[in-house]
């Protein structure tokens, strides 16, 4: 496990962090907590899990995002997306049927269960851990999130998860979870938003220091509550972070951070990019450490036995083409994918492949889980 020195050397301006305990599934409210150091911010209940467990390796394919989209392609495996604000609509209350009545309706389907934190955290922790209004400079949309930094929202996210891995974690079906700890308009730690949503969220109390700690600390307490499945980590094509007036960002610090984590977990975490397109395949890295982006990075991850998932925007990437997307365009990005070592790949619509395409890429995908 990396120590809180070589974490905060290897990104150069961190310093130690606060990170909060892993909490029990109980109703009280979230008292203060303990501060172990960035870098073992779940303490030693992580440090176990990731040492110890035994983790499910039937998570590779092809995932669609709905059950006609996924039986009309022909695959047994769908992204669930849930909201936190659904799963807890009162502090300490628990309500998961949105999750165990799907898996419950189709004996055959296996999720990647996605729980939507930052603008759908409950609305009972937003008003006691704050708020900040943030509108995402790409697709224009605002929402209005809660400080994850703060250690009043930290403290529920843990207890939270807890009690999601104590009901899930054992499920034969439940193929992975995502770490929805650390979101704002969507559950993509690493982008801040934008240089004005940068400024709104530093103005909310929100730093470089805290952000790093918050998502640290995110993503031990989901490995230790989900010993035995695989926790999904989005990763950006640079890490950002809120300034004064803006936000600044840097792809080499958070390789660091990435190289950290992967270095802390190993397999049982597996690294996302949520901006897949077709052309952005790449030779993987001669090694992690000198990586010069992030798809060089993920495909030397994977060569070295480690999973690597992508989300498809379905658009061009960096060869030159049309944005709509299309039947050649979906094919060649899931290709593509796969030659990387993706283990798994997602879009919101697989009809643009035939159920022969699809089943020849979910069995692709799937051959190349470690």
């Amino acid at each position: 496990m990396p120590t809180t020195t070589s974490i905060t050397t290897a990104l150069g301006t961190l310093t130690a962090a606060a990170a909060l305990a892993v909490g029990t599934a109980t109703a009280a409210p979230a008292t203060a907590a303990q501060t172990p150091s960035v870098g073992t911010s779940g303490g030693a209940a992580a440090a176990a899990s990731a040492a110890t467990a035994t983790t499910k390796t039937n998570y590779g394919g092809l995932y669609g995002s709905t059950a006609a989209d996924r039986t009309r392609r022909g695959v047994d495996q769908q992204w669930l997306k849930v909201r936190w604000s659904d799963l807890e609509p009162r502090e300490g209350v628990f309500d998961l049927t949105p999750i165990t009545r799907l898996l419950a309706s189709d004996p055959d389907l296996v999720v990647r269960l996605h729980v939507q934190g930052g603008q759908f955290a409950p609305q009972w922790l937003k008003s006691a851990a704050g708020t900040a209004r943030v509108t995402n400079a790409k697709d224009k949309v605002g929402a209005t999130v809660g400080r994850y930094w703060t250690p009043r929202y930290r403290a529920a996210y843990e207890r939270f998860v807890t009690a999601l891995g104590a009901r899930l974690d054992d499920h034969p079906r439940v193929a992975s979870v995502n770490m929805f700890g650390a979101s704002l308009v969507y559950d993509e730690p690493w982008i801040t938003g934008g240089p004005a949503a940068g400024a709104a969220l530093h103005r909310a109390g929100l730093t470089k220091d805290k952000a790093v700690a918050a998502q640290d600390a995110g993503l031990a307490a989901t490995v230790a509550a989900f010993p035995h499945t695989v926790v999904e980590m989005p990763l950006h094509s640079r890490l950002s972070w809120p300034v004064a007036g803006g936000q600044k960002g840097s792809w080499t610090e958070g390789r660091a951070l990435a190289n950290a984590w992967d270095a802390e977990y190993g397999s049982r975490v597996i690294f996302t990019d949520y901006g897949w397109g077709q052309g952005d395949w790449t030779a993987a890295a001669s090694s992690l450490s000198t990586a010069p982006d992030l798809y060089s990075w993920m495909h030397k991850r994977a060569d070295l036995g480690r999973p690597i998932a992508f989300q498809a925007t379905l658009a061009p990437g960096k060869a030159a083409g049309t944005v709509r997307p299309t039947a050649a365009v979906a094919l060649a990005a899931s290709r593509e994918a796969a030659r990387m070592g993706a283990s798994w790949f997602e879009h919101h619509s697989w009809g643009y492949l035939t159920v022969a395409q699809a089943r020849a890429m979910d069995a692709a995908l799937s051959a190349n889980v470690g």
